[in-house]
């Protein structure tokens, strides 16, 4: 009985150990919620988009961390470069989030389909952004406020490597192209009407009698 005891006993401290060694080498997450948006869902749904440079804090964080998951009350003056989407946006923004020294530009192929590494670990969403270093971000209003922490994993605050940066020129095509879309639309619809109307009116009577 004794042995039995000190085998199963042994087997269950191999178990625990075997489990710490797998769940090491498993990519740490607390990812829960859905997948990240497709680059065309993420454009549609966004309310402004805009290119812009992070300058400085407004509100200084609680807790001085160089590395944190999560804002810690932070908030960080950003200088609107383009206005890729939106109207009436401000010269400058202030966005919750960490002032950094470090890049973190994403390592996905464009059009990204998931969130820059700061971003992989934790909430799943990347609070930190290099000071002087340009970002394209995804806005939305929550509570009054525009904020790009509106959906986990997506890539809503990229840092971008230059003014010509890849990622910038795919939304920025994207964006023209779903314009000229729009505009072919319009004038198909305002053509429809005007021969619908056309058919429909005594002209056509007149002029075949």
């Amino acid at each position: 009985m004794r042995n039995g005891s000190a085998i199963r006993k042994t087997l269950s401290i191999a178990l625990t150990i075997t489990s710490f060694i797998v769940a090491a080498a498993l990519p740490i997450t607390a990812c829960l919620g859905p997948p990240p948006l497709t680059p065309s869902v993420l454009i549609t749904r966004a309310d402004v988009i805009v290119h812009a440079t992070a300058l400085e804090y407004v509100k200084t964080p609680r807790e001085k961390m160089v590395e944190l998951d999560f804002s810690s009350n932070g908030n960080i003056r950003f200088k609107v470069e383009q206005v890729l989407k939106g109207e009436d946006i401000p010269a400058t923004l202030t966005i919750e989030g960490l002032l950094s020294v470090v890049d973190d530009f994403n390592d996905h192929p464009v059009p990204y389909d998931m969130v820059r590494p700061g971003g992989r670990r934790g909430p799943c969403e990347v609070y930190s952004y290099k000071k002087g270093a340009e970002f394209l971000l995804f806005l939305r209003k929550e509570d009054g406020k525009l904020t790009p922490y509106w959906a986990t994993m997506s890539p809503t605050n990229e840092q971008l490597r230059s003014p010509d940066d890849a990622w910038l020129k795919w939304v920025k095509e994207y964006l023209r192209t779903q314009e000229k879309r729009e505009r072919r639309a319009q004038a198909r619809g305002l053509f429809m009407r005007g021969l619908s109307w056309w058919w429909h009116s005594p002209l056509p009577d007149a002029i075949y009698y």
